[in-house]
């Protein structure tokens, strides 16, 4: 990313933190092993009891583990921010709005192409619909994208980042309390998850002095106990819960991933190395992960394998290694515009954030 151009000389890009990359690493892995499950159930492939309710259940009341990656690129918005209106937009359009509009046509292709091979459900018939639905995962760049354009314009009206905290805590309940928003996925979306955003952006300080600062006996402890709180919801409580409990069951999620994050940064090892790498890339496996994972299940379809362990760990293990073949092909052919479009000029990047030709 890139400032305005000025006479001033170029900020320096702040070290990364191993934590934030491991927590994005932690949350993908989280995402594609949903995905893959809920892909196979849907296909209708035998499953163990209970598989379609877990599966149900950690969409419902942990929100699928997304909270974080809203969560962490709050943590950087304000510094990102300090550019001008028009490079901060011009900016999101390269790495939130181009890699959703490349990626969902691709999607509506494979799936016109596809046909009744794939669950995907949707078609080139459904292009005009990329304006205000989002297509399979893609909803996550638009309402993303949507919630840092509504951020940057509560910021430049005068709101301080805790005024919209709170501003995003009334959505929040307004979304959650009621049915305000149920005809709409993409608004119920960014309604709920703008929350984690604002307070990423309003607490910056304060979670990054209590994740470096906690012993590391602490980060374990708590670490586990919100692991098995979210675990025994997701696991024990029957769907449709109370309206309250995803906020505690997604707030738990988060304090369990930033917890083990730190953890396994402060141990450092071949742990630590793999989750940074996978981290990193985290948005360009995003985008890909169900191409691969849905690919897998089809051709094991057709080679007459109906085990649901083999499916999930083949389509799992292909959802990871196909994006990562896939950034270092585009990395070694130098074929980014997968990921973003190009910058304007090679100025500082001043926001380690998700919203990158890959999130950093």
């Amino acid at each position: 990313m890139k400032t305005a151009v000025s006479a001033d000389p170029p900020e320096a890009s702040p070290p990364r933190l191993a934590w934030v990359d491991i927590a994005r690493a932690c949350g993908i892995i989280a995402v594609v092993v949903w995905h893959t499950a809920g892909g196979i159930v849907r296909s209708g492939i035998a499953s163990p009891p209970g598989t379609a309710q877990v599966v149900d259940a950690w969409d419902a009341y942990a929100y699928r583990a997304m909270p974080i990656f809203f969560l962490v690129s709050g943590l950087f918005v304000v510094r990102s921010l300090r550019r001008s209106s028009a490079d901060f937009l011009a900016n999101k359009a390269r790495t939130l709005l181009w890699p959703y509009l490349l990626w969902s046509l691709i999607s509506l292709i494979v799936g016109t192409v596809a046909g009744s091979a794939s669950n995907y459900g949707v078609t080139l018939a459904d292009l005009p619909d990329l304006l205000y639905n989002p297509p399979l995962q893609y909803w996550f760049l638009y309402a993303l994208l949507a919630i840092m354009v509504g951020y940057l314009a509560l910021t430049r009206v005068g709101l301080s980042p805790v005024a919209i905290f709170g501003v995003s805590a009334v959505g929040y309940v307004v979304v959650a309390g009621t049915d305000v928003t149920a005809s709409s996925y993409i608004a119920t979306q960014i309604g709920l998850l703008a929350v984690f955003f604002a307070f990423g952006a309003a607490a910056r300080d304060w979670i990054l002095e209590i994740a470096s600062r906690t012993a590391m006996a602490n980060l374990v402890g708590v670490g586990l106990l919100a692991v098995v709180l979210v675990v025994g919801i997701v696991l024990a409580v029957p769907l449709p819960g109370p309206r309250w409990l995803p906020f505690l069951t997604a707030t738990a999620g988060l304090i369990a991933i930033v917890c083990m994050s730190e953890g396994v940064a402060r141990l450092g090892g071949a742990p630590k190395a793999c989750l940074l790498a996978i981290g990193r890339v985290s948005l360009q496996v995003y985008l890909a992960q169900i191409l691969f994972a849905s690919g897998t299940r089809v051709v094991l379809s057709r080679l007459g394998v109906a085990d649901f362990t083999i499916h999930l760990v083949l389509g799992t293990l292909v959802g990871f290694i196909g994006p990562l073949l896939l950034v270092a092909l585009s990395n070694r052919l130098r074929i980014q515009l997968l990921w973003a479009l190009p910058e304007r000029d090679a100025r500082v990047d001043i926001e380690p954030g998700i919203a990158r030709a890959g999130p950093n």
